[in-house]
């Protein structure tokens, strides 16, 4: 009998003695217009998972427990004030087909 050359560690267990995963990549978010008032949810990649293994999570929820406030910026979300910059479209130009 051959005995492997490398010993894969036990991941550590949370009280209800499952693994305990952490959030490798945010991929996507949406609102969850279900709940009153709208709540954002996030598509959590989780880090030594597969891909098909992603999941919708509340983000409110997701952040206090791994505290990624500061970690995950949502671009679409708003205006950062301290650019002092301002984006405004140009109106687009309407002709008629001649």
């Amino acid at each position: 009998m051959v005995l492997p050359v490398t010993v894969d560690t036990i991941p550590p267990t949370n009280s209800d003695n499952h693994p305990v995963i952490e959030p490798l990549y945010i991929l996507d978010w949406k609102w969850d217009n279900t709940t009153t008032p709208a709540s954002k949810l996030v598509l959590v990649l989780w880090l030594g998972l597969p891909l098909e293994d992603t999941t919708w999570k509340c983000w409110d929820i997701l952040s206090t427990i791994h505290n990624l406030e500061e970690k995950v910026v949502f671009l679409e979300e708003g205006v950062d004030s301290n650019t002092g910059q301002t984006h405004s479209r140009t109106k687009r130009t309407s002709r008629k087909p001649t």
